[in-house]
Order: structure tokens, then sequence, then C-alpha cells
């Protein structure tokens, strides 16, 4: 069973439309890296002084289909303006939210080509595991792909029509770092595509595949003049981001300084307060998502480490986990 749970979590990405839950991703480490995690999670409640340490528990909340109808809105966002033109006015004003990933969900979208080539019974599982709870769909390159999973959910005795098909093309399953940011327009709660630049390992196919997507669900999609992946940014849906470093550095090479990434933020995801932490040493994304999660508007769980496994990682996630137990949220929160 602990195997079957750690391939579940090496193989899955996803992306929720109408508010993106991102689950998390694994890419092989690089070599030397640390063996693993332990077992304890250390969790953070935050009151107005911020966040504070309080026993362990497991969250979960099973999301309810939230089934969303739009119209032909597909577009791009008029407004766009380009950071690298010049410095941008600060304030940058808010026309999106980005919800937390805990937020009640309507449709989960599972990479499908590399998925169900390595990992067929993963996706039969992930999608025999969710399909009464949330609406699945299924990014596949061409029919040929689509009749690979056909024949995945048909082999485990599930309904072809279990999952909706999406023919987008795309290079791998990393969806949650490459695929569509649902945001929610500020000015009326319509659902929104955010596109930003996924540059990893060239992979052209997935940097294109947001405004694709889009396109054939009939969702604005407003493409975001920033470098980042969306397994570095979470968010508590009531505007609390979280990034690491490497998000900085990524943008710094854009010619971006600090402040030009938070305003980026700001407008596009509603990031009225960023925190850029440290990201692992040794693991090949640097990404945020690897070692916490929201579980709810003021409570942050952050992975642990064993000193005795790894001293270094150890030492980083507490300077993280005391960082977020200094910071002030909105009353609101």
């Amino acid at each position: 069973m602990l195997q079957r749970a750690l391939r579940l979590l090496k193989a899955w990405a996803l992306v929720l439309l109408s508010s993106p839950l991102l689950a998390q991703e694994w890419e092989p480490p690089s070599c030397g890296s640390p063996a693993g995690w332990s077992r304890s999670q250390s969790v953070f409640n935050s009151t107005a002084s911020g966040f504070r340490r309080v026993a362990g528990h497991r969250y979960f909340s099973p999301p309810s289909s939230q089934s969303s109808r739009h119209g032909p809105t597909w577009s791009q966002d008029p407004g766009l303006r380009n950071a690298r033109d010049g410095e941008l006015l600060a304030p940058a004003p808010i026309n999106y939210r980005l919800p937390g990933e805990f937020e009640r969900q309507g449709t989960l979208f599972l990479g499908c080509g590399e998925l169900a080539t390595f990992f067929p019974d993963v996706l039969a599982d992930v999608v025999d595991a969710v399909r009464h709870r949330v609406d699945v769909a299924a990014l596949v390159v061409d029919d040929a792909g689509r009749q690979v999973v056909v024949d995945i959910l048909r082999k485990r005795g599930l309904p072809t029509d279990a999952v909706r098909y999406v023919e987008t093309p795309h290079d791998t399953m990393w969806i949650r770092d490459y695929g569509p940011l649902f945001v929610r327009r500020t000015s009326d709660g319509q659902a929104v595509v955010i596109d930003t630049d996924y540059q990893r390992f060239a992979r052209p196919r997935d940097d294109h595949a947001p405004h694709i997507v889009a396109a054939q669900l009939q969702v604005a999609t407003v493409k975001a003049p920033v470098a980042m992946e969306g397994g570095n940014l979470l968010s508590n849906g009531q505007g609390v981001c979280l990034s690491t470093t490497v998000l900085l550095d990524c943008n710094q090479k854009r010619g971006y300084t600090e402040d030009h990434v938070r305003d980026l933020l700001r407008e596009y995801f509603g990031a009225e307060q960023t925190l850029f932490l440290e990201p692992l040493v040794g693991e090949p994304t640097g990404h945020v998502d690897m070692f916490a999660v929201f579980a709810n508007a003021d409570t942050v769980l952050v992975g642990e480490y064993d000193p005795f496994v790894d001293p270094v990682n150890a030492a980083l996630l507490d300077r993280n986990a005391a960082r977020l137990a200094r910071v002030r949220l909105p009353r609101s929160a």
C-alpha cells in the first residue's frame, strides 16, 4: 500500500477548473539528493497575528462537483502590460483571485499522455476514486491517445465516459506546472485562465497548452508576462500567496526586480502578500508545493525532515515554518 501511495504521488499531475487544485508534483531527484521525507508534519494555524504551531491533524474535505457553463469568451486581456517595457505602476490593480486548493472544485484535469503510457493503473485509480465527486477531464494528444485512455478505463471496468476528453498537444504529464491556472475575475466572478511562461526543459507543447485548453473550453485567457510554474505558487484564496526564491531568480533573468514580481502576482493572482520561502536543497524543481500546502485560509502545513536523515533541509524547513509563524494576516482570513 505504501509503495502504491508513493507511486500515486509520483505519477499524477492535475489542474481543477473553477478553482485550481494542484496536486503534488514529482520529478526524479538529482543524484545525491536526500533520501526522502519523514512521516511527520508541522502544522501552523494563523490568526491576525500570524501562523502558530498546532497539533498535527490530517485534513481532507472531498471536493463537490460544481459545473460551470461559460459562453464563448476566449480572449486576450486588452489591458495587458509587459513589465520589461518599464516599471509597473504600484500598486497594480487586483483583477483576479487565485482560489485556494481547499475550495470547492469543478473539474479535475489529468495530463494523460505520459500518465496513460507509463502509469495506467494510477490513471485508473484516480478516475475511480474521484469520478463521483468531481468531473474529470483527460488531456490527450490525439485520437490515438484518447483510445489508450478508453482502453485503460474499460480494462478496469470503468465507464469510458467517466472522463471528458480534451484534445491538446502536450509533452509531459506535469500539468500542475504548465497547465492553465484558473482564477476568478474580481469584477464579475467569471472563471479566467492565466497563462504564464513555462520554460522548463524547452517543452513548447506544454507551454502552449493553457491557451489551447482555454479555447476549447470557451474560457477567457490572459497572458501574464511572468515566468512561473504552477507548483511554485500556493494561495490561501484571500490574498496570501506562497512561493520560493526560485520564482524571483527565474524572473530576474528577464530583468524583473522583486517589486516587479510582487506587482505581477498581485495583478494576476490577487496576491496582496507573497512570501518567498527557501527552496529545498537538492530538489530539482525548487517549488513550494514540495513542502507546503494550505489546509484552509489560515492554516498551512509544512513538511518536516528528520534531522538525522537530512540536517540541512530539516533546518531549512524549520526556518520557513518560523517565518510563516511571524506572518500577520488580514482580519478577514
